[in-house]
């Protein structure tokens, strides 16, 4: 059972040291800063687009993704506001 944990081990460490890729890079409508996005909602808003983007993981009932998908319609349809999960 050692040999087995042992090799794990290894495995899982020369797959975590393994990565070459940069993280990609922050896009722009994200900002790095509370004040980033002020300013990029407050141009959207200039030009009329709205926007609501939620982050996090998503844990829902059956009913609560129904209301969710229809409430997403609905702010597109009667205000013009783009809603978004991003994960």
């Amino acid at each position: 059972m050692k040999k087995y944990i042992s090799l794990f081990l290894i495995l899982f460490c020369v797959n975590v040291f393994g990565q070459e890729k940069p993280l990609p890079k922050i896009p722009e409508w994200m900002g790095e800063s509370c004040e980033n996005g002020v300013k990029f909602a407050q141009r959207d808003a200039k030009k009329g687009i709205y926007k609501i983007y939620d982050f996090g993981l998503i844990i829902m009932s059956q009913k609560e993704w129904a209301f969710s998908d229809f409430y997403t319609k609905y702010l597109l349809n009667k205000y013009n506001i783009i809603s978004t999960h991003l994960g």
